[in-house]
This record gives C-alpha cells, sequence and structure tokens, in this order.
C-alpha cells in the first residue's frame, strides 16, 4: 500500500520541506515567485531556525515558521497559518515590529536596519476581494506613496486560486502546496526543475513513518482548533442574538420583526418574554 501523500499546507511538511538546508532552491524559486527583489540575493539565504520539533506536532501552541536571510541580510520570515486565528494580524505586526527594531544595539545608526518581510500563508480567506496574493507596506493612504518599504507584509490564501491558471509560478507553487493528488502533482512536475524538486522531496518524506505520525497528530491538532473556534463563534453570535431578542421585547417589537431580525425561532423568543404557553 503507498504511503498518502502529505500537504505542504501543513505547517510541519512545509517547513521540513522549504526549510531543509540542502533545499535552498527549492526556497529561492519558491521566494522569487513572490518577491521583487534581485535576483543576487538568493545566492546565499541562511535559514536561521532550521531545526523542526517532531514531537511538538500536536502542540496548539507552537509555530513552525521559517525565519532566513538573504545575501544583503534582508530578513524574511515564512508562516503557514490553517488555523483560523482571529489574532493573527496583531501578532504579526508585532513579530514584524519586534524584528525590524531588534536589529540595533544601543548607538548604532538607524541607516543599519535591513529591510523586514514576513510572508504569511493561510488556509482560510484572509483578506476582502478574490486576489489571492496581497502585498502591504507602509504608505500615505491619500496619495499612495510609499513611506517606507523597508517592512512589507505578503499574505497569499490558496483557497482563493482560480480554476483556470494566471501564467505565474506563484499559482504553481500555491497549487503543488495545496495538493493532495498525486495527478495534479504530477502536472505541476512539469511546470519547473525547483518544483519537480519539492515534489520528489514530499514523496520522500512521506516514506518516513515518524513524519506522517506527527503529521496526523498536526492536522488533528488544526481540525480540533478550528471545530471549537466555529463553535465558539455560533455560541457567540448566539449570544448577540438572545440579547438583540430581549432588547426588542423590552421595545415593545412584535415577535416576528424579533424573528427576522435574530434568526432565533418564535418558541425561543416568547420563552424569553416569560409565556406560560408556547
Amino acid at each position: 500500500m503507498e504511503p498518502k501523500l502529505l500537504k505542504a499546507s501543513n505547517d510541519l511538511i512545509f517547513k521540513r520541506v522549504f526549510g531543509d538546508a540542502r533545499n535552498k532552491d527549492i526556497l529561492s524559486s519558491f521566494l522569487m515567485s513572490i518577491l521583487e527583489i534581485p535576483k543576487e540575493e538568493y545566492e546565499d539565504i541562511t535559514i536561521l531556525n532550521p531545526e523542526t520539533t517532531i514531537e511538538k506536532a500536536d502542540d496548539k501552541r507552537s509555530i513552525l515558521d521559517l525565519l532566513l536571510h538573504t545575501k544583503n541580510r534582508n530578513i524574511v520570515h515564512i508562516e503557514v497559518q490553517v488555523r483560523n486565528d482571529p489574532s493573527i494580524r496583531g501578532r504579526l505586526l508585532f513579530y514584524v515590529s519586534k524584528k525590524y527594531s531588534s536589529q540595533l544595539s544601543v548607538g548604532e545608526a538607524y541607516s543599519e536596519l535591513n529591510k523586514v518581510i514576513s510572508i504569511l500563508m493561510t488556509g482560510y480567506e484572509l483578506t476582502t476581494g478574490n486576489d489571492y496574493h496581497n502585498v502591504y507596506k507602509l504608505m500615505n493612504c491619500k496619495t499612495g506613496e510609499v513611506f517606507s518599504d523597508d517592512l512589507e507584509i505578503h499574505t497569499l490564501e490558496y483557497k482563493k486560486l482560480p480554476i483556470e491558471e494566471d501564467g505565474t509560478m506563484l499559482y504553481n507553487w500555491l497549487k503543488l502546496i495545496k495538493s493532495d493528488s498525486l495527478e495534479e502533482r504530477d502536472m505541476l512536475k512539469e511546470k519547473d526543475v525547483a518544483i519537480s524538486r519539492a515534489i520528489d522531496e514530499l514523496d520522500r518524506i512521506s516514506q518516513d513513518a515518524m513524519i506522517r505520525e506527527a503529521y496526523d497528530k498536526r492536522e488533528m491538532e488544526i481540525m480540533s482548533y478550528n471545530t471549537n473556534l466555529s463553535i465558539a463563534r455560533d455560541e457567540g453570535a448566539n449570544e448577540k442574538a438572545i440579547e438583540m431578542a430581549k432588547t426588542g421585547l423590552e421595545n415593545d417589537v412584535d415577535i416576528a420583526t424579533i424573528v427576522l431580525m435574530t434568526g432565533l425561532m418564535k418558541e425561543k423568543i416568547k420563552s424569553l418574554r416569560g409565556d406560560e404557553n408556547l
């Protein structure tokens, strides 16, 4: 029996493939499909956190991100997030700002600061609109003039990939990252040498029983997290609807209107009013 195909959208697997020092050609090709920085920048990539703790694959607190320096010491941070984390924007801003400010020691000149780029790849819709790749910088909202490009955030939402190819290499990379189809991967192998290498690497680690077990743990943790978040949101929405219904009853709004406003059942609203005969 063939081992199941492991998806690179799993952050554990993504880091095993793209964060391995032996696979810098894969990482460079992926980055070149996203970033508009000179090709020479990728000639001397240094991966700063190559370790992957398999034992923590089921730990919801662990973030298996990837941090690296380019040739000119620009900092690039890559995170795969398939858990619908409501705090992701604040956490990402905090992380990018901290990486930027922590570059200098007391007395060093601000001119020594290097660019910090964060790439966030999500398995859920993070932004409005249909674009699967968005870029954020500090800029004038009125004129569009960039105040500074030293802080740059890219969002990649592979759920928004259109069915039809758009001719970009980024499309092919994201198609691979979300894919668990052998047929699809075989077709992608023809697109690019680095993508073919990434697929071979995925096939190789799929043979490892320990990695497969860690992958399953990570997938179960993600599923549990998203389910609990959905339940919490539903409960929150229900509580809000009940408060709206109570306010409506206090203001003598008729039950039919309250049903339309809140989505609650008529019997529930009657019970809130204290009717004995429902």
